[in-house]
Order: C-alpha cells, then sequence, then structure tokens
C-alpha cells in the first residue's frame, strides 16, 4: 500500500463511530504530532506523570 514517492496510503477502521461509515483511503492528514506522543507517552507512564488509564481529555 505504498506509493512510488515512499508516501504510505491505505486505512483502516471507520471514518466515524456513530455513522460507521468506512474510512477513506484517499483522506489526508498529518501524522507528526501523533508520532511525538506515542514515542512520549511510553517514557512518561513509567515516571507516573501521565496515567494510561485516565480520559484522554485530563
Amino acid at each position: 500500500m505504498g506509493g512510488t514517492d515512499g508516501t504510505w496510503r491505505g486505512s483502516v477502521g471507520v471514518h466515524g463511530l456513530t455513522s460507521r461509515r468506512e474510512a477513506d483511503p484517499g483522506a489526508r492528514f498529518r501524522a507528526g504530532s501523533t508520532t511525538k506522543v506515542t514515542a512520549a507517552v511510553p517514557s512518561l507512564a513509567p515516571e507516573h506523570r501521565v496515567d494510561l488509564g485516565a480520559p484522554v481529555q485530563h
């Protein structure tokens, strides 16, 4: 599922939880901040600076 330009293209899941409409494989979004958070959380959890059981809003 990759393009010749090195970009991954694909989709999983649904577009909306209530509509259950399938995710759009042509949709575009920036993943930079998501990647940073994903990298930071595992190092913060053991220090009790992030509660993995808490709602995202907290």
